[in-house]
């Protein structure tokens, strides 16, 4: 039988996605414990110090207050290793505190991230009773230790015996004393291991010594470490090392350092410290020959003192996993930031700033990053001039601890916008009912604009596949409803793959929560501030596209009901699409350049000019006919060396007058002559002026067709798209067809009219 002895339940829970649900399918292998008083049930503890039985023990779980424990957590821990050493029943510590793994006989220790990502695999390995600890440190694949000693030992065999030649002075760290079999010239060399290589913890301590030790008294041009080192070679702890040279005082803090590794990048993603590879002047290289000539050969540019600061704030550094509630700590310490400067409080709010103001971690956090006292925005400077009153949804699993008390004082209180939240206890909720309610939601409201949270569920927290976080698949789900709703990403997330993945889902807008380590720059959470509501200007002036879409589909669901037969349905319905995608993503690009509008007014006037081709609207040729459902108006045709028209162009427009063009041929119709027929015998206007027509035509060969950056009268702008749009929607609907013209179209020849037509031509001969 196995004992988890873990008090921090909420953290299995929110962090680690272990509800009582997730255990229970575990029933009989695995016996969860979170407080004193189980251990005390006499029965229970008989079972937890059976020979056979294995304890996973959180390190500090008497030190928990509602734990509390007569003798000392210390002791205690002590005896428990006492008790395995003799009995041969299997312990693991773990910690969230711990940034090593290793396993001794019967005895392992690991960080708690690393227990509760490796528990199904170990808990089905017992269930097929296949009881191996190093499925609990390392996974499934527990042999990939080896795979990497072997990767190791196979780059150190691949090496020549010839000195590598360089006129800088380096310095090269080892991990194994038969590591790289080459010399460097005018290089110094250490190892991190003499003795016991693979039984030493690696603990920052221990690195902090080394960085000290090996580069306080000697300047290096270029230092290469080892990514592999340590008890725990997947651990990678040359990242690790990178970091503590960069942040610890010593006279190679910015040396340039390279870390020779075995495996590629993409390995590597998932390491906690990956990100240090992001910071100029660290290089992940080839463990090679080859890859520490280029090396040695290049010379990066000198990476100075004050560029240090931006460099470092590259580097994501988790909160640690031993805080009750690691992945909100800094989201609630963001909710206080904004409280203070938006000047809120609610139950919720007080809470987080009694824990702020009390609490150790947070106490820590006040210390490295000093908070001064931050100025109270006033309410004038969040006034909000848009042209509308957009309705405005946030979805976010923390909205009520703070977050819509925080952001209702700007749009609501102040602004006076529709401002409403998701109010549903996502902590209860499947991943797929977070995404069902918050559809419906978005759709129940009509909502405009969304300020979208990215991790909304506690798997999200353990995704590699950032394509399954929640916030995102919503995120696809309201675009794929409406493109045009405006989606403003809302989170905490930082990571540059993840912002990307978002951007190329249709994120409209990214908004950073604080985070501790922001802090340090006291005009941070103003900036925030300021930010978002940049942000909700630029999604409320492209508030309109959300019309725009719903109008393009009511278009192209027009057109296909009465399109002909004669015409592919599919092949129609995928042409239309072209046009319209095009379209709007031209009226997307609006957002940082407004050339795009005249791109995209063009572009949907080109759409008008394909419709108008079409058999189903006009039908061309010597005789011209526009379609009225199964009737067809002959609006031109020839008559000797003349075109006949039943419609005249008159200051600006064309009405209803016969009239006739002198020339043989008309090489092309055009626009304004066909939408001029189809207005007027289509849809049974007296004229062509409808619905701004003339102004449209006009715009398509001045203001679309030749923009200017100078003359802002002759832009186009939102309005004059939005014309386009709703003429194209007159144009185009079923109901607006009438008969009212139906008989003042021409009439049509009879045999002996071209009879006589053709008789009058040169080359006619009359037969005898």
């Amino acid at each position: 039988m196995i004992f988890l002895i873990d008090e921090k339940t909420e953290r299995q829970e929110i962090d680690y996605a272990w509800t009582q649900e997730r255990f229970n399918e575990f029933h009989g292998i695995i016996h969860s414990i979170s407080s004193y008083e189980d251990l005390e049930n006499g029965n229970l503890r008989e079972e937890i110090f059976a020979d056979d039985s294995i304890i996973l023990f959180h390190e500090s779980f008497f030190d928990n207050v509602l734990n509390n424990h007569p003798k000392d957590s210390r002791l205690i821990r002590e005896k428990l290793t006492a008790f395995t050493e003799k009995n041969g029943n299997s312990l693991v510590y773990f910690s969230g505190s711990k940034v090593d793994r290793h396993i001794n006989g019967n005895i392992a220790h690991l960080p708690v991230s690393v227990l509760y990502q490796n528990l199904e695999v170990f808990l089905s390995e017992v269930k097929s009773e296949n009881i191996d600890l190093r499925n609990l440190l390392f996974g499934r694949d527990f042999f990939r230790e080896e795979k990497l000693l072997q990767k190791i030992q196979d780059s150190n065999n691949a090496f020549d015996s010839t000195q590598l030649d360089t006129a800088e002075v380096t310095f090269l760290a080892l991990s194994l004393e038969d590591e790289i079999p080459v010399s460097i010239q005018e290089s110094r060399d250490e190892t991190f291991f003499t003795e016991d290589k693979f039984n030493h913890l690696i603990s920052d301590e221990y690195l902090d010594q080394r960085v000290k030790e090996w580069f306080n008294d000697e300047t290096f041009d270029k230092i290469f470490i080892p990514l592999c080192f340590g008890n725990v070679l997947s651990d990678f702890n040359g990242l690790r090392l990178a970091l503590h040279i960069r942040i610890t005082d010593s006279k190679n803090k910015l040396t340039p350092l390279f870390i020779y590794s075995p495996v590629e990048h993409r390995d590597l993603l998932n390491n906690d410290f990956y990100d240090v590879l992001k910071t100029k002047n660290i290089f992940l290289i080839s463990y090679s020959r080859e890859g520490f000539l280029r090396s040695l050969a290049y010379r990066p540019q000198k990476l100075e003192d004050y560029q240090l600061p931006a460099e470092l704030a590259k580097i994501n550094l988790k909160v640690p996993s031993n805080y009750e509630d690691s992945h909100s700590a800094t989201n609630e310490w963001a909710i206080y930031r904004w409280a203070r400067t938006l000047d809120t409080s609610d139950e919720a709010i007080e809470k987080i700033s009694k824990r702020v103001e009390g609490d150790s971690y947070f106490k820590y956090l006040k210390t490295r990053f000093p908070v001064s006292s931050a100025e109270i925005i006033l309410e004038n400077t969040l006034k909000i001039k848009v042209n509308n009153k957009p309705r405005i949804l946030l979805i976010d699993d923390d909205a009520n601890k703070g977050w819509y008390k925080n952001l209702c004082k700007i749009f609501y209180d102040i602004n006076r916008f529709e401002f409403s939240y998701l109010e549903e206890d996502f902590k209860t909720l499947s991943q797929d009912l977070i995404i069902e309610k918050g559809i419906e939601k978005v759709i129940k409201i009509d909502a405009d604009i969304v300020l979208l949270d990215f991790r909304l569920h506690p798997s999200d927290f353990l995704q590699k596949d950032i394509s399954s976080v929640t916030g995102l698949k919503i995120l696809k789900r309201i675009k794929k409803h409406n493109p045009g709703i405006q989606v403003l990403i809302f989170s905490a997330t930082n990571k540059i793959w993840n912002l990307q993945a978002n951007q190329n889902a249709g994120a409209d807008g990214f908004i950073i929560k604080e985070s501790p380590e922001n802090s340090i720059d006291e005009t941070f959470t103003n900036n925030a501030i300021n930010d978002l509501i940049r942000n909700f200007k630029e999604a409320s002036q492209m508030g309109f596209l959300k019309n725009v879409y719903s109008d393009f589909v009511e278009i192209k669901n027009s057109i296909l009901i009465y399109s002909s037969f004669d015409k592919d349905e599919i092949i129609l319905g995928e042409e239309i699409n072209s046009f319209l995608d095009i379209s709007f993503e031209l009226l997307k690009r609006a957002r940082f350049d407004k050339k795009y509008l005249s791109y995209a007014y063009i572009q949907i006037y080109l759409f008008l000019e394909f419709l108008i081709s079409q058999d189903f609207f006009l039908i061309e040729g010597d005789s011209v006919y526009v379609i009225n459902k199964d009737q067809r108006i002959l609006v031109q045709q020839r008559k000797n060396k003349e075109f006949e028209r039943s419609i005249k162009f008159t200051n600006g427009k064309y009405d209803i007058n016969k009239n006739s063009l002198k020339q043989e041929h008309i090489k092309r119709l055009d626009t304004n002559f066909k939408v001029s027929a189809i207005l007027i015998y289509r849809l049974g206007n007296s004229n062509s002026s409808v619905m701004n027509w003339t102004r449209i035509y006009t715009n398509r060969n001045t203001k679309a067709a030749h923009y200017s950056k100078e003359n802002i009268s002759s832009k186009i702008g939102i309005q004059d798209i939005l014309e386009l749009i709703s003429f194209l929607k007159y144009f185009t609907s079923l109901e607006n067809v009438s008969d009212k013209n139906l008989l003042n179209g021409l009439t049509e020849k009879t045999f002996e009219d071209s009879l006589a037509e053709l008789s009058t031509h040169p080359n006619f001969k009359k037969s005898k």
